[in-house]
């Protein structure tokens, strides 16, 4: 008798704990892979980081579709940092009703924007020891009474020896050859690539939508895509070709944000406009190893982005959003 209630009890043990790990799917989302994070050298951070990177990216995942609109077309991009958008307004006492909401949503527990500024301060100097190159600034520039304008910039290097760069026949736009291995994913839906960026803890994630619209493809992205996309991809050895990226986006305006399913916002106390710069550093090398003149002159077609196309810079282990634009062609 005593070992049936045992067995028992075990049972409701193992239950606990498995409704446990599907409710913090269902709270923070399902793209940060918490285990590599913790277990990786290259990216340890608190549980309570952990936390904030997962509402981060929930956050930003959902929001999307609302900054991918008629006025950015316009402007034929746009890019920012969320993660570091909302340390800067966290700065703002103003934002403090705003947070505490946002913070609630995500089960948080931040309290206090003392507290707030210390998780980030301590994150911003993890963020460093992993990869001193990446350096995304993001500062208020001008603060009124229902306006704040906050300025953020990154510049990336790119972690390859052999990089060609190339002026574009029908217009002056120059393009990054690379010949290398890289994580890729090429089907009907989408083309996508894994660039490695800085000491490679780090990648640019490219995402270009085949057979749709890119407004179209936006429209189901979503966090369950997001970590689907990447754990399908696969190493392969090609040549990738995207356009050397170099924008100064001005003047965006973020402010209501669709995150749930009743179709309530968050609201921003004061009209939130942000200018970004975004750029990426080249090397440009004229020697080429062996290994890589055999690659360049195998006859695998180059995986091209020629089209409008998604480009996310993520933690290679933990999927984090540190940055995420759209890039028109055109």
């Amino acid at each position: 008798m005593n070992k049936f209630k045992y067995i028992i009890f075990l049972f409701f043990v193992v239950l606990f704990f498995v409704a446990c790990k599907k409710d913090n799917n269902k709270l923070y989302g399902v793209s940060i892979e918490t285990n590599k994070m913790i277990n990786s050298p290259a990216e340890v951070f608190s549980l309570q980081q952990i936390k904030i990177f997962m509402a981060s990216n929930d956050f930003t995942l959902k929001g999307l579709p609302y900054l991918i609109n008629d006025s950015s077309k316009q402007n034929t991009f746009f890019a920012f940092s969320p993660l570091f958008l909302t340390y800067t307004i966290a700065q703002d006492s103003l934002f403090d009703d705003y947070l505490d909401q946002y913070e609630k949503q995500y089960n948080l527990s931040l309290s206090n924007q003392n507290k707030r500024l210390q998780i980030f301060n301590s994150f911003l100097s993890s963020v460093k020891d992993i990869d001193s190159s990446i350096n995304i600034e993001s500062k208020i520039i001008e603060n009124k009474e229902n306006i704040i304008k906050i300025q953020q910039s990154l510049d990336l290097n790119l972690s390859y020896d052999n990089i060609n760069l190339e002026e574009d026949r029908y217009s002056s736009k120059q393009h990054i050859i690379i010949s290398d291995e890289f994580s890729v994913l090429d089907n009907s839906e989408q083309t996508m690539v894994d660039i490695l960026v800085g000491n490679g803890n780090y990648v640019l994630t490219l995402i270009q939508p085949n057979n749709t619209s890119f407004q179209d493809y936006i429209k189901t992205f979503n966090e369950e895509k997001y970590a689907s996309l990447i754990n399908h991809m696969e190493n392969r050895k090609n040549s990738v070709i995207f356009p050397l990226i170099d924008m100064d986006m001005q003047g965006k305006t973020m402010n209501d944000i669709n995150l749930s399913s009743d179709n309530s916002h968050f609201r921003f106390p004061k009209e939130v406009v942000l200018d970004c710069h975004f750029s990426i550093s080249h090397q440009q090398q004229t020697n080429s190893s062996f290994e890589q003149t055999l690659l360049k002159s195998n006859t695998s077609k180059p995986i091209s982005f020629n089209k409008d196309f998604l480009f996310i810079l993520r933690g290679k282990n933990s999927n984090l959003i540190m940055f995420i634009g759209y890039y028109s062609v055109n």
